[in-house]
């Protein structure tokens, strides 16, 4: 079927010298505009549903410059494209612009324009048709919006992406050069005397050593390697047990509300953790609030489904299933597109003070767990994140070794035979001092391949293994599984500046049967103490 507009097109194009009624008859079509514009660009003629588009009565528009109801962004383009009509360089044309209604408002429109000519073919003027194509042109707009958006948000996840691999390699890095200082100071301070100078020094030394190991562990949190320990965890009763903690963390002026839901299915995380995404959270909320307002807590249960979400998630969109839902919103002052974008960037604050990990870290926890974050502000409306993690999965039941962690007191020692394998040749030393202090014996090897090796020519001697899980050709894990081939059951202890790959490696590894995660960087108490542990079982 033809549609007015192909109807209209084709009579704009039909003989010049056709017949005035044709030309009445095209003028009463209701379903498009339809006008004729003098060479001076002037109204000459207008039919009803031009002048309804347009909001102005035909008298009105009679003798008026077609410029008058142009919108001015496409003016120049509609001036352009009409001399070169007028000119005699085209017959017709068409194009998208928009119009200018009498209220002030705007529409978009597809016009076809048609030279018109006189029986001797000179140029009188033209004919246009105009179809409003609003519709289409606020879905085409709304579909380059979501474009942008999605590509914004890419680039988002990308920037998070390649910030946590550097931060995650930075601070491995970082972790196995303060195991050398700390190393080194412990054993330089077994030597010097209490209360003298020297020993104050080296405890300094320590004491930094053991701060630039916990920034270590802040960007490996951020990198989402930093998981320890996993349980079920109750958000709400975690949530509920925190509140006298979060109300004497904000301002008196500030007003804590809490909706937490019960029962609530629980989640499987370290709740030291947890509690650090949590205060995080509340901490941000609370300095929007320069002049005091109202911080809500929510907990509750969330459904994933197969459906687009509006809420922006990073570092990607959850996948479909059962999620535990915690929200923080504020009235604070809100956040413009531009800080939305970098709010998880590690250090980046639109404050003066706190140049800290706060929701980069938060970022980092969440993404460990499988979970994502959604936030959704805007300036002078305040924020809220939305933080979605995995709902009932069975929680791990075993726990690794790490620094500050509980443990039972070590057995009785005894003397063993302890291979050490760790491409940095300080904590080798370091290691193999400490260990022969204790009594033990060691064989040394700088790579997994010299591990390997050494554990052949001396599998019926070795006690315990001490391997560093990141060495070059062979990792720990590796020379583990192949010791243990060779023999069954042989204890192992894998040491590493990342947590969440190991933790995943020693539950392989089957911890429960000899296998333990000693995390870098480690006092040299803490290492004795695990062998000890090791040969006891």
């Amino acid at each position: 079927m033809n549609s007015p507009h192909n109807d209209a097109h084709r009579a704009l194009l039909a003989d010049p010298s056709a017949a005035e009624w044709q030309l009445d008859a095209l003028f009463r079509n209701d379903a498009v505009g339809i006008f004729i514009l003098s060479l001076e660009n002037r109204y000459l003629r207008v039919n009803p549903r031009w002048c309804s588009m347009l909001g102005y009565a035909e008298e009105e528009l009679l003798g008026t410059d077609l410029a008058t109801v142009t919108h001015p962004e496409d003016l120049e383009a509609t001036a352009l494209t009409g001399d070169r009509m007028f000119e005699g360089d085209t017959n017709s044309y068409r194009m998208e612009k928009r119009y200018l209604r009498k209220d002030g408002s705007w529409f978009a429109a597809e016009v076809t324009m048609g030279a018109l000519r006189d029986g001797s073919g000179q140029l009188q003027g033209a004919i246009a048709v105009v179809a409003d194509v609003t519709d289409r042109h606020e879905t085409l707009c709304r579909r380059a919006e979501e474009q942008e958006r999605l590509s914004a948000h890419l680039r988002q996840v990308q920037q998070a992406e390649t910030l946590g691999v550097l931060a995650g390699g930075v601070a491995h890095d970082l972790n196995n050069i303060m195991m050398g200082v700390i190393g080194s100071a412990q054993l330089s301070l077994a030597h010097l005397p209490t209360g003298s100078d020297s020993r104050r020094l080296i405890e300094q030394v320590e004491s930094a050593a053991w701060r630039a190991a916990s920034l270590a562990r802040q960007m490996l949190t951020f990198a989402g390697h930093g998981r320890i320990a996993s349980e079920n965890v109750d958000l709400s009763a975690l949530v509920r047990g925190m509140e006298g903690l979060l109300s004497s963390s904000v301002s008196k002026r500030t007003r804590l509300d809490y909706r937490l839901a019960e029962p609530l299915p629980y989640t499987v995380a370290d709740p030291v953790q947890l509690e650090q995404v949590v205060m995080n959270l509340v901490l941000n909320a609370a300095e929007s609030l320069c002049n005091g307002g109202s911080i809500t807590v929510s907990t509750g249960a969330h459904r994933v489904g197969t459906r687009a979400q509006a809420d922006r998630f990073v570092p990607a969109r959850p996948m479909p299933g059962e999620y535990v839902m915690l929200k923080v919103e504020d009235t604070g002052a809100g956040m413009d597109e531009d800080t939305l974008g970098r709010i998880f960037d590690p250090f980046y604050t639109t404050k003066c003070t706190g140049r800290g990990l706060g929701l980069a870290a938060v970022m980092g926890i969440v993404r460990s767990y499988g979970g994502a974050i959604a936030v959704r502000s805007s300036p002078g409306e305040g924020a809220c994140f939305t933080v979605l993690l995995p709902a009932g999965v069975k929680a791990a039941t075993a726990e690794p070794l790490s620094q500050g962690h509980a443990t039972p007191a070590p057995p009785a020692r005894r003397p063993a035979v302890v291979l050490v394998a760790d491409d940095d040749d300080v904590v080798r030393r370091n290691a193999r001092t400490a260990l022969e202090m204790a009594g033990h014996t060691t064989l040394m090897a700088e790579d997994g391949l010299g591990a390997i090796d050494a554990f052949r020519q001396h599998q019926r001697d070795v006690d315990v293994l001490l391997l560093d899980m990141m060495m070059p050709g062979l990792g720990g894990d590796e020379v583990c599984a192949t010791a243990r081939r060779l023999r069954p059951g042989v204890p192992v202890i894998l040491c590493s500046g990342y947590d969440e790959g190991v933790m995943e490696t020693s539950a392989a590894l089957d911890s429960a049967d000899g296998v333990t995660f000693l995390h870098k960087p480690y006092s040299l108490a803490e290492l004795t103490e695990c062998v000890d542990r090791c040969l006891a079982r």
